[in-house]
């Protein structure tokens, strides 16, 4: 590389160094930008998000070769994961957008870190004092996210320290996921004391003289003379 970039110009640099990351991918279909890099740092040279630098100078890749770099580095960052299971590596396609799932394989057996975390799990898992809000919460606070797929899988996936636990593989008791809402005491609602209603006062004053004839019962009646009736309804006294 070095001999073929001393004499061109810069257009014909850029152009062997296209040239140079397309033999590249060609040995190593998989080859990340990490990997190229590490080729191309001789020859004061890198590649980033599509954009290959060379000194002061710089332009796109060739949108094959970037489209094919950026898959790499998302097919190292599945890798990552160490999947041990088709349901945990069928999601992680799925979340980094990767088509080519013949690229990547299975581990066989879980990396010590996913080992260890499936034990975090199990002890949250198995303390039944947590109800479904608190276990949630321990789940998030161990820095994991619970992940429900259209086919029915149950994955928890921690994506700082690149793990992800197929739950019901691991044999998780998946029932404590389902929210069941507690039951609430019907608060004791007591009932209004009935009220008594007092007999209502007649508006007439009763006669002074019951046994009167019908001299004094006409009196009453006189002339001039209002009755002594109570204020009702509309607080006037009535007329006739």
């Amino acid at each position: 590389m070095e001999l073929l970039l001393d004499f061109a110009t810069a257009e014909e640099r850029l152009d062997r160094i296209d040239a140079f990351i397309d033999s590249v991918l060609a040995a190593n279909p998989k080859a990340t930008t990490f990997d190229i890099n590490e080729k191309l740092r001789r020859s004061h040279a890198y590649i980033k998000r599509g954009v290959l630098y060379y000194g002061d100078e710089s332009r796109n890749l060739n949108p094959l070769l970037a489209e094919t770099i950026l898959r790499n580095d998302r097919i190292d960052r599945i890798e990552s994961f160490g999947a041990v299971i088709e349901a945990e590596l069928n999601r992680l396609c799925q979340i980094y957008k990767v088509e080519r799932r013949d690229l990547i394989s299975l581990m066989s057996e879980r990396k010590p870190s996913a080992a260890r975390a499936v034990n975090q799990l199990r002890g949250i898992f198995d303390n039944t004092t947590l109800d479904y809000k608190d276990l949630k919460s321990a789940i998030r606070e161990s820095g994991f996210q619970i992940h429900r797929t259209e086919s029915g899988d149950i994955l928890a996936v921690n994506f700082n320290e690149y793990i992800i636990i197929d739950l019901r593989a691991e044999g998780f008791d998946l029932t404590r996921l389902d929210y069941k809402p507690q039951k609430k005491e019907q608060p004791t609602v007591q009932k209004p004391k009935e009220h008594q209603s007092q007999p209502k006062k007649s508006g007439i004053r009763p006669l002074q003289d019951a046994g009167g004839g019908a001299s004094d019962s006409n009196r009453e009646w006189e002339v001039g003379k209002k009755p002594d009736y109570d204020d009702i309804d509309d607080g006037r006294t009535l007329k006739m």
